[in-house]
């Protein structure tokens, strides 16, 4: 069984409506997909956001299901100003402040890579910078790109890699570019810190005082979609 992570239900909705046979189960704040796509068996896991439910996840997922390989799929912020929204980037390395870094399957990464760019997918190859809250400053990412070299950031690849790979389980990252380094994104950390204290109230506060976030988060959900179309075609094309 082909077995895919995601963080969010956003990510995973478009593969679902290509799928046949979908049933789902939740399990202590994780989503589980079963189904089929092109003749093939596939199980889709939603993870949650964020380091601590996606290694929470990726425990849960090698002590139900035991699999061979795992893909983590799914949006990330740039850190290289060469790239776009939607470009494809297969990940190399995952680095971490604290965990250091961790390889992915090299060799089933670079047949991912010449099958995608095959079908004239924007496809490239980079690392991976994981970070425990979300970077949306120009000035951040920068500093990211030149510390490190990491092309793209993610807030749950580190955790993931983490533990798949002590387990042995082959381990692959695709990320799909949701925003890029040229310019600063909806502050989502700020955002919901004001809708947690007081609720719509505390959401609705938070544009009077920022109206430039308004066309921001507008433009953010609108890359996060173009980001689950691009998860769909790169799904199909990889059950084929």
């Amino acid at each position: 069984m082909f077995v895919i992570a995601a963080a969010t239900y956003e990510e995973l909705q478009d593969v679902l409506k290509r799928m046949t046979s979908v049933r789902r189960e939740s399990r202590g704040g994780m989503h589980v997909f079963y189904g089929r796509m092109n003749g093939r068996d596939l199980l889709l896991v939603q993870t949650g956001v964020g380091p601590k439910k996606a290694g929470a996840a990726a425990n849960r997922i090698i002590k139900d299901h035991a699999p061979r390989a795992v893909l983590s799929i799914g949006a990330a912020g740039a850190a290289d100003t060469s790239l776009h929204v939607g470009d494809i980037v297969i990940i190399k390395n995952i680095l971490h402040h604290a965990d250091g870094h961790f390889v992915t399957d090299l060799l089933r990464s670079g047949q991912i890579t010449v099958q995608l760019s095959d079908a004239g997918m924007p496809v490239s190859r980079g690392d991976c910078f994981t970070v425990g809250a979300f970077v949306h400053t120009v000035g951040q990412k920068r500093f990211i790109f030149e510390n490190t070299g990491a092309r793209v950031i993610d807030m749950e690849s580190a955790s993931l890699a983490k533990r798949f790979c002590a387990a042995g389980v082959a381990f692959l990252d695709i990320r799909i570019i949701s925003d890029t380094a040229r310019k600063d994104v909806f502050n989502i950390e700020a955002y919901y810190a004001c809708k947690k204290k007081a609720g719509r109230a505390g959401a609705y506060a938070y544009f009077v005082k920022n109206p430039g976030e308004i066309l921001r988060a507008l433009r953010l959900k609108r890359n996060v979609g173009l980001v689950g179309g691009r998860i769909a075609d790169i799904i199909e094309k990889l059950m084929l």
